[in-house]
C-alpha cells in the first residue's frame, strides 16, 4: 500500500508588473524505498530519499519551471 502525504506551500511570482501568491499543492509518495513528490498544478516532479528531500527537490523543480514560465511569459497561463 501507497502512504502519500499533502502539503502546501507559496510563491510569489512577477505577473503583468504585479507580485502575485501562488498557492502549489506538493503529493509525497512513498514508492520502493524512495520518495515521489508531485505538484499536480504544474505536473511538475521529482524525488528524495526522505519525505523532506523530495519536497525540496520538488519546490527547486517548481522554482525552475515558474522561472522559464516568465522568461517565455507563460506565467499568466499557468496562473489561470
Amino acid at each position: 500500500m501507497k502512504v502519500s502525504t499533502s502539503t502546501m506551500f507559496l510563491y510569489q511570482v512577477l505577473l503583468q508588473g504585479y507580485m502575485t501568491e501562488i498557492i502549489l499543492t506538493c503529493v509525497i509518495t512513498k514508492e520502493e524505498g524512495r520518495y515521489a513528490s508531485v505538484c499536480p498544478e504544474l505536473d511538475v516532479a521529482s524525488m528524495g530519499d526522505t519525505p523532506e528531500e523530495a519536497q525540496e527537490n520538488l519546490q527547486e523543480a517548481v522554482s525552475g519551471h515558474l522561472a522559464i514560465a516568465g522568461e517565455e511569459g507563460l506565467l499568466q497561463d499557468i496562473y489561470q
